[in-house]
């Protein structure tokens, strides 16, 4: 949404670029970004452990300091209780989707894996598709499909938004390029942070623009947008609490001993120089 805020309303343009998206896997993603084939990427789970896998790239900026995904059931799953002896599809074990889905149960009362069974299913259209035909019990999906699964009758069980302030989409690219294209890199982040502020400020026009990009109707688009508009960040930086949980969590995956270091895997000080010049505090 960010990147069609910015091209809709100019963001990009007023800051001297011209940017085309590029829909990849992560995996590709982050070996382009590597490579100089992509100049960026919006994956941050993925760009974080590739920085600690020491791929020379880094997070340069948050787009959204908590997670918009929510734990949907089936209608006849009631309460978070129900899940018991059930399994909940997610996309990929270690993934982003994975982690914040465990964490929710965790704070919900039941333990993944004992209580409750995970199953990697891949993208949020599978998850949808398993949830339908009734292969698992509940799912994390996102809005605007959240709310369009609600409508038909399936029941919201847990937001993940109302239990953790965490990093969920930010903009990474590579050293070289840091260090090479300050100049552009700060200009892409300008488009971000001001992309952002126009959506938390211009509610009547970003319900249109999302009934018109979605194809959704009004009452989902307004609460699509109330999702979106909570999750977005103010000033593009995390809080140092929010990063600290997905550097325990690589330090976890990874089995290591030792603290990991917070430039290993960002590098916020150009967001710093852009925030600074939009009066952004």
């Amino acid at each position: 949404m960010f990147f069609h805020v910015a091209k809709k309303k100019g963001f990009f343009q007023s800051e001297g670029l011209d940017v085309d998206l590029i829909v990849a896997r992560p995996n590709i993603s982050i070996a382009g970004m590597a490579g100089k084939n992509i100049d960026y990427g919006t994956v941050l789970g993925s760009l974080l452990r590739a920085a600690l896998g020491g791929l020379p790239v880094r997070l340069v900026m948050i787009s959204m300091d908590r997670p918009s995904q929510s734990l949907v059931a089936r209608p006849d799953i009631k309460t978070i209780d129900d899940l018991r002896g059930k399994t909940v599809g997610v996309s990929g074990i270690g993934g982003m989707a994975d982690v914040i889905t465990r964490m929710m149960l965790e704070r919900a009362g039941l333990a993944p894996g004992r209580d409750v069974q995970i199953a990697p299913l891949g993208p949020m259209a599978a998850r949808i598709n398993a949830l339908q035909n009734g292969v698992v019990a509940a799912a994390p999906v996102t809005p605007p499909m959240t709310y369009q699964l609600e409508k038909n009758g399936y029941k919201i069980l847990l937001n993940a938004s109302d239990l953790v302030v965490v990093p969920y989409y930010g903009l990474g690219t590579s050293v070289d390029k840091m260090h090479e294209r300050p100049g552009q890199v700060k200009a892409l982040i300008r488009a971000f942070l001001q992309a952002g502020r126009f959506i938390r400020n211009e509610k009547s026009q970003m319900i249109s623009i999302l009934m018109d990009s979605g194809q959704m109707e009004r009452g989902i688009a307004e609460k699509s947008y109330q999702a979106l508009r909570s999750s977005i960040s103010l000033t593009g930086e995390p809080s140092g609490e929010g990063m600290q949980f997905w550097l325990d969590v690589a330090k976890k995956e990874r089995g290591m001993k030792e603290d990991i270091p917070m430039s290993q895997v960002a590098d916020f000080t150009i967001l710093r120089t852009a925030r600074k010049e939009l009066g952004i505090r």
